[in-house]
Parts: C-alpha cells; sequence; structure tokens
C-alpha cells in the first residue's frame, strides 16, 4: 500500500509541473539589448505618419498679399477693421458637364487703424463649414486670423492631402463672426477711400 501510494504521488507531481516556455516572444514582450521593451508594430507606423504643420503665413500664402503689406512688408493688422459686405455664392456643380466649383466667399474689409484706411476685397475659394453671426449695420472685428489643419493622407498612407485653411473673421459671440475652411486665398484688390465708407 505505501508503494502505491508513493508512486500516486509522483505521478501527481508529474501532471502538474509546467514545463519551460520555450516559444517565440511577442512584440509587446521581446526585450532590446537595452532592457526597455520594443515598442507595438502599430505604434511605429502612427509615428512614421506623424508630421508638423508649418504655420499660415498670410504674406506667402495668400495670393496677391503685396497689394496690402506695410511698408516694411509685414501683414497689416486687422484690429478694430469693420466689415462692409460678405458676398456668399454656392459654387457649380454640373458632374455631366465636367464643371466642379465649390463655393465662394468674398469680402470687403475696411482697415481702419491705418496712416491711409483703405477698403481690401479678399476673395475664399473651396469653402466649407460655414458659420456667420452678429451681422448688422456696424461690423468692428477684432481680428482676422488664419490657421492650416490636416486633412490626412492619400490612399497610400504617406503623402500628405492638402490641408484646410481654417478662417475667424472676427470673434464669435462678440462680435459680426464668420469662421469657415477654404483651399485658396486671394487679395482681388485695395480701395482707397475717398468720400463715406461704403462698398
Amino acid at each position: 500500500m505505501s508503494c502505491s501510494k508513493s508512486r500516486q504521488r509522483r505521478w501527481r507531481k508529474s501532471i502538474c509541473k509546467k514545463p519551460p516556455f520555450s516559444g517565440p516572444t511577442t512584440p509587446s514582450t521581446r526585450t532590446v539589448k537595452s532592457g526597455a521593451p520594443s515598442p507595438p508594430r502599430f505604434l511605429l507606423l502612427v509615428m512614421v505618419n506623424v508630421r508638423h504643420m508649418k504655420e499660415f503665413d498670410p504674406v506667402h500664402h495668400i495670393e496677391g498679399s503685396s497689394a496690402i503689406l506695410e511698408p516694411d512688408g509685414t501683414w497689416p493688422s486687422f484690429y478694430e477693421s469693420e466689415v462692409y459686405s460678405f458676398n456668399f455664392w454656392r459654387g457649380d456643380l454640373r458632374p455631366e458637364d465636367d464643371v466642379y466649383i465649390s463655393p465662394t466667399i468674398e469680402a470687403s474689409i475696411e482697415i481702419t487703424r491705418h496712416a491711409r484706411p483703405f477698403v481690401v476685397d479678399l476673395k475664399f475659394h473651396d469653402c466649407d463649414s460655414i458659420e456667420m453671426s452678429y451681422f448688422n449695420y456696424q461690423n468692428v472685428i477684432e481680428d482676422l486670423t488664419f490657421c492650416f489643419e490636416e486633412r490626412g493622407f492619400y490612399a497610400d498612407g504617406v503623402t500628405p492631402l492638402p490641408p484646410y485653411i481654417c478662417v475667424k473673421i472676427g470673434t464669435p459671440k462678440h462680435t459680426v463672426a464668420l469662421t469657415f475652411k477654404c483651399f485658396k486665398i486671394e487679395v482681388v484688390g485695395r480701395r482707397e477711400i475717398k468720400g463715406p465708407p461704403y462698398a
């Protein structure tokens, strides 16, 4: 009886003992020589696609900007400028004629804080996500700002899509405000003020 019980105990120990692990390590547990774990593969793919967007520079990124630059070549201040008018055009979409023109916005703004005040006419092309508020008989704004916004990548996952240009005219909930996204901005003209303000 004692010999039988002894054999049973040895047999139980043999089947309960875990064999040593000899399989390959996973990417999340594999270590490099320094001892730090290697990053998962999906993180490496994300790191490859990260890029830093350059800042929007009106002097270089707005067509015809030279018509309204200051004598030192800088973009003028739009602080306390006044919006005369906004003109919205819905565009022209006729696939059967191969015509694809997105909405445009035209803005006429008087730059008041200038030695010789003038009206600048701006045109924004391929506009989207348009929101406007507080437009009335007196439309003084605090600023006109621009910035780029990434749109992702083409199907190859490497080539970046052309970025949006995010435009903000005025300050929402405080002054007349118009915010939208577009792909191209141009200075259509500059008009000197010789009499009562008008557009």
